[in-house]
């Protein structure tokens, strides 16, 4: 099935995951460059996985929320599935679970392209799928003021309460700083995730709270 023009850029970065883990697998089959996977792991995430993951949830889960939630609740749960694996990877002294990680994100992504993906393709009219295309391509700037409708508002406000509840609760196996820290992020990279460091449209509030889960807690 031909993806529409609207989700792929969404696709393209699907394409690079399966290479990515294709990539990983033969390392681990081959015992090559071992060492230095986790690290590769954890520049993935930071660099291709947190803007993916975001603009996802920034702009296709709403659609699905619409008319195909339980697919909605599996994006999400398998999101944060993954970042729990990249964390371990990050963490973990011995065994890194790359594997684990490598089929989680194929899993992932074949349920998106073959799943979520075409659901969001029959539910979204013509206008939503053109401002999504507009949105993930960046060809529109979103607008310069907050206006959340009040149930997303609420979601991110839940959303908030569960990351600070979780960042209490494991503080004491966290790293003292995040590897992502803004800091250290270059304008670049900024850029690349069509974000300011305190962004306030709308349309960037999800991409806000992925970055302060990455970039600003530990």
């Amino acid at each position: 099935m031909k993806r529409s023009e609207a989700l792929q850029p969404l696709s393209h970065d699907h394409h690079k995951g399966l290479q990515f883990a294709a990539r990983l697998r033969t390392s681990l089959r081959t015992g090559d460059d071992v060492a230095g996977l986790p690290a590769e792991v954890a520049a993935f995430w930071r660099d291709h996985l947190v803007p993916h993951f975001a603009d996802e949830e920034a702009f296709v889960l709403p659609v699905l929320r619409g008319g195909a939630s339980l697919l909605a609740d599996r994006m999400v749960e398998e999101h944060e599935a993954i970042e729990a694996l990249v964390r371990t990877v990050e963490t973990a002294h011995d065994d890194p679970p790359l594997a684990a990680f490598a089929e989680a994100l194929v899993a992932h992504i074949r349920f998106e392209e073959r799943e979520a993906f075409p659901a969001a393709e029959r539910l979204a009219d013509e206008e939503t799928l053109a401002r999504i295309g507009e949105q993930v391509g960046g060809s529109n700037p979103p607008p310069a003021s907050l206006s959340l409708p009040p149930d997303e508002m609420r979601r991110l406000g839940y959303r908030v309460i569960d990351m600070i509840v979780d960042h209490i609760e494991t503080l004491p196996e966290r790293p003292v700083s995040n590897v992502a820290s803004w800091s250290s992020t270059p304008s670049s990279q900024w850029k690349a995730w069509d974000i300011t460091p305190f962004p306030l449209a709308a349309s960037a509030s999800t991409k806000s709270m992925r970055w302060s889960e990455w970039g600003v807690l530990p």
